[in-house]
């Protein structure tokens, strides 16, 4: 792939994970559930239903199609397992510490042990026949039983067909489709839709945060598993629909946002730590719930700007390198190996 496809991909990755920190900062005061801060709501309604559709879509389309699977193995083992286990054990230690919740993947390093699940699968269910169909069905079948949290089996499940499809997309065809200005407003049209559509439904009442998750069965929001099954296929819509929209849009040359993007690592996992860390200090000083709406989306915006910046950082990305290559030859009989 040539350096504009590469710089494309950064800068799609560099957004996500600027609107995945903003969040999780504004997750920090918990009760804006309470509709106390509707507008913060409102879009994290908006982000959470496409950002992490969008960054597993390119996580398929960067999985390695030529390695051989016992190379694969030992290579997400190091990059992958070994960095979920560590990380998630150490916030589970710090801000958790309940045994019965050992197994329950953390509001963000879920993502890694579902990474390297999927990497796993992809070879061996591409060897089936309508496996992107399969993989739709199974996810909305998944919906019926109350999966939780444990080991992320349910976000590793539902999210697989975004995977799966990014898996077979060639990298060149999406910007292909859209290579006009025409086709570029028309993508802007559809996401703004689609966003006014979310918005409408999250008016309405429906869940739309917590069902992104894609982590709790039907039952555990009062649906009927009919009910379920259509929200959910509304979700894949959604999307897979932002999500190429976004390709199309996202600038094609380096910008502020490929730094973020080749840095992805480090800064989605350890800004958590900050984020929680600092909310116990806020907490004390009560400085989060003096806020006014206005006032605490002002906060929020800055303080992602401040962790991405620091966090995506050569720096930091450097020495959380050097920091994985320590404990992977502690652990795992390898040589160096990239984490960026």
């Amino acid at each position: 792939m040539n350096q504009k496809r590469i710089s494309r991909y950064d800068n799609l990755k560099g957004l996500l994970i600027i609107l995945v920190v903003l969040v999780h900062v504004m997750l920090s005061r918990k009760f804006i559930r309470n509709n106390e801060f509707p507008v913060c709501l409102m879009i994290e309604s908006i982000i959470e239903s496409f950002t992490m559709p969008a960054f597993v879509f390119v996580s398929g389309m960067f999985a390695t199609k030529k390695m051989t699977y016992e190379g694969q193995i030992e290579k997400l083992v190091s990059n992958l397992f070994l960095p979920y286990m560590i990380f998630h054990l150490l916030y589970w230690a710090i801000f958790n510490r309940a045994l019965k919740q050992v197994f329950d993947s953390s509001y963000h390093t879920w993502y890694l042990l579902s990474l390297f699940c999927w990497r796993l699968m992809v070879k061996p269910i591409s060897k089936i026949r309508f496996q992107f169909l399969f993989s739709i069905v199974w996810s909305l079948i998944c919906g019926f039983t109350p999966a939780g949290q444990m080991l992320s089996i349910s976000r590793t499940i539902c999210f697989f067909p975004y995977f799966l499809a990014g898996y077979y997309t060639d990298k060149e065809l999406i910007p292909k489709l859209g290579n006009t200005f025409v086709k570029k407003i028309l993508a802007a049209g559809v996401i703004l839709s689609i966003f006014l559509l979310v918005i409408s439904l999250w008016q309405k009442g429906l869940p739309m945060v917590k069902f992104a998750y894609n982590r709790d069965g039907y039952a555990y929001f009062g649906m009927s598993n009919i009910h379920g099954v259509l929200l959910r296929s509304l979700g894949y819509l959604i999307g897979f629909s932002v999500t190429i929209c976004l390709i199309i849009l996202i600038p094609d040359k380096e910008c502020f946002l490929t730094s973020f993007g080749r840095n992805t690592m480090p800064l989605y996992i350890l800004h958590p730590f900050i984020i929680k860390t600092g909310e116990k200090v806020l907490r004390k000083t009560q400085v989060l719930s003096s806020m006014r709406e206005l006032e605490f989306l002002l906060f929020s915006v800055i303080i992602t700007v401040t962790l991405c910046v620091l966090l995506s950082s050569q720096y930091v990305s450097s020495n959380f390198q050097r920091f994985m290559d320590v404990v992977t030859r502690c652990f795992v009989k390898k040589e160096q190996t990239a984490y960026l």
